[in-house]
This record gives structure tokens, sequence and C-alpha cells, in this order.
């Protein structure tokens, strides 16, 4: 494998840069799908990598993304993780481009209900289970059974 030893950092933990270039609207497009394709539960940030050539078939160069951190709407997926508030940072300054709009990628208002909407059922989620003693969060085996018992229905979102 040979790879270039310039790193290119496309985003920060809580920043984003504007995509000016297709490898940047790409980078951009993969955080928008993955954070779409996760329900709003998980993004990807700290977005950084280097072109490498693996094999000959790569032509001028792959992209190999590496030292990623993430945000989760629990704020549980690793130590760097700032929860909601870094998925919104992510969506108050993403800028979506021909990459995300080709790959048919969600509206950022449609993620910040989709989000939203996580938040409240993970709150309400806690709350039933602190009510019956059980320990969603620690014990994922908890959360079946209260789903089981009929405990676990997500409270109604009125809209107007």
């Amino acid at each position: 494998m040979r790879s270039s030893t310039a790193t290119t950092k496309f985003t920060g933990t809580l920043t984003n840069r504007e995509a000016i270039g297709k490898r940047e609207a790409g980078v951009m497009a993969f955080a928008h799908w993955v954070l779409q394709n996760t329900a709003g539960k998980f993004l990807f940030v700290d977005l950084q990598g280097m072109k490498c050539t693996i094999t000959e078939r790569d032509g001028d160069g792959i992209l190999m993304l590496f030292d990623l951190m993430s945000h989760s709407y629990t704020q549980t997926s690793c130590a760097g993780d700032h929860g909601p508030k870094g998925i919104y940072a992510f969506l108050g300054s993403h800028i979506c481009t021909t990459v995300c709009k080709a790959m048919k990628l969600i509206s950022l208002p449609e993620l910040c209900t989709i989000l939203q909407r996580n938040i409240d059922d993970h709150a309400y989620e806690d709350q039933i289970a602190q009510e019956h003693g059980l320990a969603v969060d620690e014990y994922p085996g908890d959360r079946e059974q209260l789903q089981r018992e009929g405990f676990l229905q997500p409270p109604t979102i009125e809209t107007t």
C-alpha cells in the first residue's frame, strides 16, 4: 500500500468546514448518510483521511478515513461523544451538496425532528425503567422486558 503523507481534516468534533471539492462533498455526504441511516442515533465526526493506493485499480488513490469520533443521541459512544449537542452542531453547520442531493438524503429539518423524537423516546424509556426498578442502559435485556410487558409505548407527539 502506498499512501500520501498529507492528511486532510474534513470536520472537527463540533465543527464542519465548507465542502469545496468532490472529496470534501463526498465525506460530508457520508456523515449525513450515517446520521440518516441510523435514524438520527449516531454520527461520525472528526473526519480525517489521506489518499492511499492499495491496488493498481485504485488509480490516483482512494480516501482512507481514520481516527474517527462519534456522537450518539444517548451520549454513550465514546469519550468525546457530545450527545445531541454534537449532532445538532453538525446539523446546524452542514450544507447539503450535490452529493447529498444525488444520494437523495433527507433534509436537515427532517433529521432534527427524528433526533428530537429519539431523545424524547429515550427519556421516556428511562423514566418507565426507573419506575419499575430496571436499569435500561446498563442491562439491554431490560428494554426487551419493558417492551414485552407493554410499558414502552412512545409518548404521543402532537403536531400543529
